[in-house]
């Protein structure tokens, strides 16, 4: 009884316990809820709690505008789809459609959008003010000491306060992952590669690609890297592509490979035994044994945007698509780009999935984007006038898939050079029916 009069003494004197929102206000940099609002024992019961039920994650979007919405790492269920308004908040005003990735540094949420980044306030959610990376920000990882924005051409370091200190200069990077042991993971997605280095920048050895033991032999570009902390082993490093998503030890060892769906976004382990992953279809849960996805928000979440660490700010976040290559119209089977798009590297390959097994495919290539003509094939949404067939036709295997090498050009009038765009589009027999993927245009460098 002397236990609840002294409750509702507080209550009259403090007011009701704040709610989750306003009980983050007070966590210390690592997420953890400090006591000074709790009863002892309540303060012992989050303590000894498992850290999956304090965890958020940050997913940017674009619907109906620059967002940010927060969902349950432990549950897997989208909390807030509009929990951060960045077009409607942050100066100079970013385009809806550039926010790539989401973190949490120290007391504030960093926000990338196209070659600046967004400081906000965590507890109230206040834009802070913004800086810029020179360069398109692929990703942000908050390490403790200091937050690493990866751009195409370099690293900017900066502290927590957004004051520069100083730049790594690996060029091509998609994403960052502490190992905590002096050493980082850099998904080099330029090169289809993952490579170790020192925290200082001092190259260690290559973690893996651009082959790798899967169907299709290459490393898809990585976008992003992700730790997969295991319940049952030791922890693994989930790896986001262009077209897919690799498990693989924390040695380098390739372990399996996901198809979740079409244009991978990114993965980011929820800690209950399934994983979200942000697909042009939605943010999607995928069960990493049986496949089976379960959708929780819409389109407009998916398309490449990174899924960020927000609660205990770490390791985790998961890389978009580039604008090297761009889908400039869908289609019932998908075409996608493999390898390194340095032209000099000699790697690049397209490859056509989700085709009628055996299905007899051809790859066209062109200069330009379709050009409404009279007589047009529906669907055809590349130039044909510029068009042209390159290598010969292929059969799909059994899994629905084609691939198709592109070594260096001209072929035809279509030049396979750095930084110039070509467009491509498959054509496939479907029974007696002749049909199209997607369509993409790819610029390599």
């Amino acid at each position: 009884r002397r236990t609840a009069r002294q409750a509702r003494v507080h209550e009259r004197t403090e007011g009701p316990a704040a709610p989750l929102d306003r009980r983050r206000a007070v966590e210390d940099h690592r997420g953890v809820l400090l006591p000074s609002r709790l009863t002892a024992l309540a303060a012992a019961a989050a303590l000894l709690a498992p850290a999956a039920l304090a965890q958020r994650l940050l997913v940017p979007h674009s619907s109906p505008r620059g967002l940010v919405a927060l969902v349950d790492a432990g549950a897997g269920v989208l909390i807030d789809g509009a929990w951060l308004d960045v077009e409607n908040t942050a100066t100079p005003k970013p385009s809806a459609n550039s926010l790539r990735d989401a973190e949490r540094v120290a007391d504030q949420v960093w926000v990338a959008a196209g070659a600046r980044i967004y400081r906000y306030d965590v507890a109230t959610r206040a834009f802070i003010a913004s800086l810029p990376t020179a360069g398109v920000a692929r990703s942000i990882e908050w390490q403790g000491d200091r937050v690493l924005v990866a751009t195409p051409a370099l690293i900017h370091v900066f502290d927590v306060d957004g004051r520069s200190l100083g730049r790594l200069p690996i060029d091509g990077v998609g994403d960052t992952l502490d190992l905590g042991n002096g050493t980082m993971l850099v998904a080099r997605r330029d090169v289809s590669r993952i490579d170790r280095f020192t925290r200082e920048g001092g190259f260690l050895s290559i973690f893996a690609g651009p082959q790798i033991p899967t169907p299709l032999g290459v490393l898809s570009r990585p976008l992003q890297l992700s730790l997969r902390l295991g319940v049952h082993g030791e922890p693994t490093v989930l790896v986001c592509g262009d077209v897919r998503a690799y498990e693989f030890t924390r040695g380098g060892a390739f372990v399996r490979e996901f198809d979740a769906g079409f244009f991978e976004g990114g993965i980011h382990d929820t800690r209950s035994g399934r994983w979200l992953v942000s697909l042009s279809s939605g943010l999607v849960l995928l069960d990493p044994d049986t496949g089976a996805r379960t959708t929780i928000g819409g389109p407009f979440f998916g398309t490449g945007r990174k899924i960020g660490l927000f609660d205990r700010g770490g390791a985790g976040s998961i890389g978009p698509a580039e604008p090297t290559v761009e889908e400039i119209c869908g289609g019932d089977a998908r075409l996608g780009v493999l390898g390194s798009a340095v032209a000099t590297d000699r790697l690049m390959s397209l490859f056509a999935d989700r085709l009628p097994p055996g299905a007899l495919c051809a790859l066209v290539v062109a200069r330009d984007p379709a050009r409404p003509a009279p007589g047009a094939a529906p669907g055809l949404c590349i130039d044909r006038t510029s068009g042209r067939f390159v290598g010969a036709a292929t059969v799909a295997q059994a899994d629905g898939q084609a691939r198709f090498t592109l070594v260096e050009g001209p072929l035809g009038e279509v030049a396979l050079a750095p930084f110039v765009d070509v467009h491509a589009q498959a054509v496939y027999r479907d029974g007696l029916e002749t049909r199209l993927t997607s369509a993409i245009r790819l610029r390599l460098r």
